[in-house]
């Protein structure tokens, strides 16, 4: 019975995506590719040069217009080509209402996944109703026991069920409260989580089933998480709505208006397909385990390839670093040859970054290897990157020459170890330990053995160095100015890219000299790095923003999110020249 359940489910799914899969076969070029009326006055159309024709751009079809002397206007041709386009109006009226004009193309791999995860959703969505419901009723033996009269239990039952609610509710307040500015900049990753958090909702539903004692208790839990998601889903939706307006189109509201036409009609035929899956079921707990993990997992499935067909425009700071990163080299910067000495990289620092050396992919490109579930890497986090004047020490002396070298500027970048962040030490202490260790074995090792016997952890010891370098790089941070817009964050970006890349040099032998002064660097040992990135970020800012609005990206609008915490400080010398992009 339960590999026939099985069956049912995956026969269901495949015929869900068989025929959503067909609809961008049979779309009309308008959604296709954005329509212009000049596709219609191209020479592949071959309309003869006196004919005129009346077009619906709605439903994408023409009909012929002749003049009629006893009328004295012009009226539609009734031609047998006419007739056959007036047939498929109706399959175009049906296309109207579900499908939006002006998309991108990656709009369609988007519902295709969407409309079966959301299949799959209403289908979970009855099985957990179903179980709460068990659960309710399985609880009433315990109340009884506890000597409560038939009307006591109802009375009992209602207030669980609303207290379940309530309770929910305050969570989704909280909820929204705590973690509202976090949607638009994160979009992706919020939307996932916000599915895992349904599904896991499901299944305390399925444990008040199991649990009627504590049915209050589990209840709540499953309608907080679910209360969670749905908020989380609600907020992420409109920033990938957006990322699908194609051709410059504002149609924001047919996007929303279409999606909530398909939620519909899947969601009814889902939940018919959960009410047959039930009767088939019936009250054997191990299928409906068995059903509930196995629909979960393909829905976690569906929801993945969902979100990883979107493609967004607009940069975050995640995106950013990672575009930056490939140009300055950051990360991997064990695999890149020792730097030259200083006044032969003077000289050929004009030589170093032409715009032909700059390569910056695409937001399709960059879609295909964005993390959707797992966190960003260490220094793709904003508040790594981003923090305040007392996170480092700093004396007067640091800040008027920090605050002479960026006079132009509406940012700063600070060096010095994070005060604030007791982990960050934690872990440098660790890496020393870790190294010095390893490198008095290695020694003992050699002066023992012969040359052949001995053995050397190659592997770790560049993990070892990996820390050191990251620690080095971490030693910095960019100080917004209150005034501060989307372009200076993106200029500022790349110069603490630059300065990280010259911090870390410090470290890549190893813990030596080198590296105990690279890990104890302030501000008032690094005006010279701090002088050669912002020298850099000068150079390639220009060029990186005509590269990402080559590539496709979007230089006008950013998903950087809001930085609180900035400083204030007399702009004199500023040049207010992108005072208005924001």
């Amino acid at each position: 019975m339960g590999f026939l359940v099985i069956i049912i489910s995956f026969v269901s799914l495949s015929c869900s995506f068989t025929r959503i899969s067909k609809i961008n076969n049979v779309l009309p070029s308008r959604y296709r590719s954005p329509l212009t009326f000049s596709n219609y006055n191209s020479p592949n159309n071959n309309f003869p040069n006196n004919d005129v024709y009346e077009v619906n751009l709605m439903f994408d079809n023409r009909s012929k217009l002749v003049y009629s002397p006893s009328q004295d206007m012009y009226i539609t041709s009734n031609s047998p080509s006419d007739a056959s386009s007036s047939s498929s109006n109706s399959n175009s009226y049906l296309k109207s209402l579900f499908l939006p004009e002006g998309v991108t193309p990656d709009y369609y791999r988007f519902i295709k996944w969407r409309i079966v995860q959301r299949y799959i959703s209403s289908i979970l969505h009855v099985i957990g109703t179903r179980s709460l419901l068990l659960g309710l009723t399985n609880s009433a033996p315990v109340l009884a026991a506890s000597g409560s009269t038939t009307k006591g239990l109802s009375v009992a039952a209602a207030v669980n069920w609303i207290l379940k609610d309530v309770l929910g509710k305050l969570v989704r307040m909280f909820w929204a409260g705590k973690m509202g500015r976090k949607f638009d900049s994160d979009a992706k990753r919020w939307r996932f989580r916000g599915t895992i958090m349904y599904g896991l909702g499901n299944g305390l539903e399925i444990v008040c089933w199991l649990n009627p004692a504590l049915f209050l208790f589990w209840a709540t839990a499953a309608n907080c998480l679910k209360q969670m998601s749905m908020l989380t889903s609600s907020s992420t939706r409109n920033a990938i709505y957006n990322s699908f307006m194609g051709g410059g189109r504002e149609n924001i509201g047919d996007i929303t208006a279409k999606g909530e036409a398909q939620i519909a009609v899947v969601d009814l035929v889902g939940i018919l397909s959960g009410v047959l899956v039930m009767k088939i079921v019936k009250t054997d707990i191990k299928l409906v385990m068995l059903t509930y993990v196995t629909l979960q997992l393909m829905e976690i499935f569906c929801t993945y390839h969902e979100i990883r067909s979107v493609v967004f425009k607009l940069l975050n700071f995640e995106r950013l670093w990672v575009i930056v990163d490939n140009i300055v080299g950051v990360e991997n910067m064990l695999e890149q040859p020792q730097p030259q000495p200083q006044s032969t990289q003077q000289s050929q620092s004009s030589d170093l970054y032409w715009d032909g050396e700059v390569e910056i992919p695409n937001p399709y490109q960059t879609s295909l290897t964005e993390k959707v579930f797992m966190p960003p890497t260490h220094f793709c986090r904003r508040a790594i990157a981003f923090g305040s004047l007392g996170r480092a020490k700093l004396s007067p002396a640091e800040l008027s020459s920090l605050l002479e070298i960026f006079s132009d500027d509406r940012y700063l970048l600070v060096v010095g170890e994070d005060v604030k962040n007791k982990h960050h030490n934690q872990r440098i202490k660790r890496a020393k330990k870790s190294f010095e260790r390893l490198s008095s074995s290695s020694s003992e090792e050699y002066d023992d053995d012969d040359d052949d016997d001995c053995e050397y952890d190659s592997d770790n010891d560049l993990n070892l160095k990996s820390d050191l370098v990251a620690s080095a790089q971490e030693d910095c941070h960019i100080v917004l100015h209150t005034t501060a817009t989307n372009l200076d964050i993106v200029k500022a970006t790349i110069a603490l890219a630059c300065l990280r890349r010259e911090l870390g040099w410090g470290c890549v032998s190893g813990y030596d000299d080198d590296c105990v002064i690279a890990l104890s660097r302030r501000s008032e040992d690094s005006y010279e790095q701090i002088l050669e990135a912002k020298k850099e970020a000068d150079e390639l800012f220009p060029i990186v923003l005509a590269k990402l609005k080559d590539s496709g990206w979007s230089i006008n609008r950013f998903m950087f999110g809001r930085v609180s915490m900035r400083a204030n400080w007399n702009l004199a010398n500023a040049n207010f020249e992108n005072n208005n992009n924001s």
